[in-house]
């Protein structure tokens, strides 16, 4: 049974009853999960936040970012939400440098003043000074801490932080998948990445992709490094596995609510491709319960 509870702007709980339409979405490097719902009921209070259970179970939990009302023959009111993480990504920090700082000292200047509790894992240090640039988010300067320091972005489970990877398991694909469909997208890759080094010199080093040439891949980019701003073999190589992760997706649609499927290693019979779930759209509407899964291939 699903249950959606509102508050509006002066903290009144309200049960919305004539829910139509809900799709959640979730997407890796997404900080925030999103959700758009549609109900049947019109001259709604202006609202606050949302909560959607189901079963018990909390599907999500937000911010009302957007309130439209349908003034037809069939009337309804449409509201878009964000989960915990936009306070932080709507949030500009304050521009200063930190000594020796620990997590919970970023914590406290950074999350805290905008509701979050507490944070989930160890209170580890970086040494060094960590500077806070004019114009980053919130979530931006926690986020470059976490993964100079603990290898990972940060997660916001409702209003705690969590330093903790949850994306271990798998998620079996063989029996629950209505359909899927497989995209080889040629046109990404790329072949060779040409380097200039110095001033006064042309592009005369490159870096190659050997399996791209060898399937008649030829696509080349260019990296100026006599500035020395990048790192060439570096940025080199990235162009390169960039172009190599975004030549492949697939998309499965199974039927009923999966929300915990991000980031899951993905089994599927029939191919030997190492896949993982790296975005969901969970819909509910007239035609029932589905999941929308995009799965990529994990990097080698």
């Amino acid at each position: 049974m699903l249950k959606v509870v509102a508050k509006d702007i002066k903290g009144q709980e309200i049960f919305l009853e004539g829910v139509f339409s809900l799709v959640i979405s979730k997407e890796e490097n997404v900080p925030a999960n999103s959700l758009v719902i549609r109900v049947k009921e019109v001259s709604l209070p202006l609202l606050k936040s949302l909560t959607v259970i189901r079963d018990e179970s909390e599907l999500f939990a937000g911010e009302v970012d957007e309130q439209i009302e349908q003034v037809s023959l069939s009337p309804y009111t449409e509201l878009v939400a964000r989960s915990s993480a936009s306070f932080l990504l709507d949030n500009e920090a304050a521009p200063l440098s930190l000594v020796n700082p620990s997590f919970e000292d970023v914590f406290n200047r950074f999350a805290l003043p905008f509701g979050f509790t507490s944070y989930k894992g160890e209170n580890k240090q970086l040494q060094g000074t960590f500077t806070v640039r004019k114009g980053e988010s919130c979530y931006s300067v926690l986020s470059r801490f976490t993964e100079k320091v603990y290898g990972l972005s940060p997660r916001c489970e409702g209003l705690v932080i969590s330093l903790e990877n949850s994306n271990e398991g798998t998620f079996d694909l063989s029996d629950k998948a209505l359909s899927l469909r497989f995209f080889n997208l040629r046109c990404n890759r790329i072949s060779r990445v040409r380097l200039k080094l110095r001033k006064g010199e042309g592009y005369t080093e490159e870096v190659i992709n050997e399996e791209a040439l060898e399937q008649g891949i030829n696509r080349v980019r260019y990296v100026n490094a006599e500035s020395g701003d990048v790192q060439t073999v570096e940025e080199a190589d990235r162009i390169i596995r960039k172009g190599e992760r975004e030549s492949f997706y697939a998309e499965a649609v199974c039927r009923g609510f999966f929300a915990d499927a991000l980031g899951k290693d993905v089994v599927l019979k029939n191919t030997d491709r190492k896949l993982y779930v790296s975005s969901l759209k969970i819909t509910l509407n007239s035609k029932g319960e589905h999941t929308r899964l995009t799965l990529k291939e994990k990097e080698r």
